[in-house]
């Protein structure tokens, strides 16, 4: 991985990425306090990769942190940009798994916006069990994934109890270029959640910039 992140940076159009970046950053450091956080975010996502193939996922993406956060009772699962069978492979090297090969959580944020790339192989979704998951694409890139939201609802109803999805856009608040992807996301969710037998619900965000996970 260090490889291939020097050479990463060592590209040409790598380099310009960085300097735009760091442009768009001291501009949006003097107006932060009344800055737009969905522009925001959009002006760093570095993304370069082809969709449908888990080895293009970019060197910048499979350096994510992987958090995993507990206060008492409680915990949440931060999966950054990254693969899933590698936040597998985390969790068995730190001896989270349990005597079945699972974890249980009790927020997943699914790793890079629900990507199908980030999805090496559908039979690991069910090693991790939440019960909230929060997806963070808007759209863009295709995220998150038709597929993706599919593989995770029907491996998730495979593990007893009730589970939820959350969505940080919609139809109602994604870019004009956006909408017609997330459209198909939520017609996909609800039709999954139709047929559940009232074991999976879900919410997406209809207004404003940001939703509470409860």
């Amino acid at each position: 991985l260090r490889a291939d992140w020097t050479a990463w940076l060592e590209k040409a159009s790598t380099q310009k990425v960085l300097n735009d970046l760091q442009k768009k950053s001291r501009a949006d450091e003097k107006a932060l306090g009344a800055a737009d956080f969905d522009q925001l975010f959009a002006m760093i996502h570095l993304q370069a990769e082809a969709i449908g193939d888990p080895a293009s996922v970019t060197p910048p993406n499979l350096a994510s942190l992987m958090l995993l956060v507990e206060e008492g009772r409680q915990s949440i699962l931060l999966t950054g940009d990254g693969r899933w069978d590698h936040l597998i492979e985390g969790l068995t090297e730190t001896g989270r798994l349990d005597r079945n090969g699972r974890f249980e959580v009790d927020i997943l944020k699914v790793p890079h916006h629900g990507s199908k790339n980030n999805v090496v192989d559908t039979d690991l979704l069910d090693r991790v069990i939440a019960t909230h998951y929060v997806f963070c694409g808007d759209g863009h890139h295709g995220n998150p994934g038709v597929e993706v939201v599919e593989f995770m609802v029907k491996q998730r109803l495979k593990t007893p109890g009730k589970f939820k999805f959350w969505f940080n856009s919609s139809v109602a608040v994604a870019g004009r270029n956006e909408k017609p992807h997330m459209r198909d996301v939520e017609r996909t969710v609800r039709s999954l959640a139709a047929s559940s037998k009232g074991r999976m619900t879900f919410e997406f965000l209809e207004s404003g910039s940001s939703l509470r996970v409860i």
